[in-house]
């Protein structure tokens, strides 16, 4: 009976185990991230590409169509690092890539997005 109840033992935890290594995997699937060119000619040409991708992350924030930037939208292949497309007008687009998630989750969590992404997007990285 002992032997029966360590057996048993190992046997569970060699399952669950495996289990959650499974959950943790942080493989790229369902992904098409390694066709992105890592350089465009223009901001249409971004726009096509990054539309014609399937993201593992893809978070929104919408504001207001009466306010600029009207909305924001992050898409990233690791989690880490992504693209933020930055919907200012309906005419003007502008995309910025490697922003960090966490500077994205700032974003998200503020009380002024406007404000925030003023002083520490557009202030700070280039777009495309």
């Amino acid at each position: 009976m002992k032997y029966l109840f360590i057996i048993l033992s190992l046997t569970l935890s060699t399952f669950s185990y495996a289990q959650v290594k499974h959950n943790f995997e942080k493989e790229p699937e369902n992904t098409n991230c390694h066709t992105l060119p890592t350089t465009f000619e223009s901001t249409q040409e971004a726009l096509k590409n990054i539309q014609a991708t399937t993201f593992r992350l893809t978070e929104t924030l919408k504001i207001s169509k009466h306010l600029t930037p009207q909305a924001m939208k992050y898409l990233s292949c690791d989690g880490e690092t992504g693209y933020l497309v930055v919907k200012e007008t309906d005419d003007n687009i502008l995309v910025y890539e490697k922003i960090p998630y966490e500077v994205w989750k700032g974003l998200m969590e503020t009380k002024d997005p406007i404000s925030d992404y003023k002083t520490k997007i557009k202030a700070n990285y280039s777009t495309l």
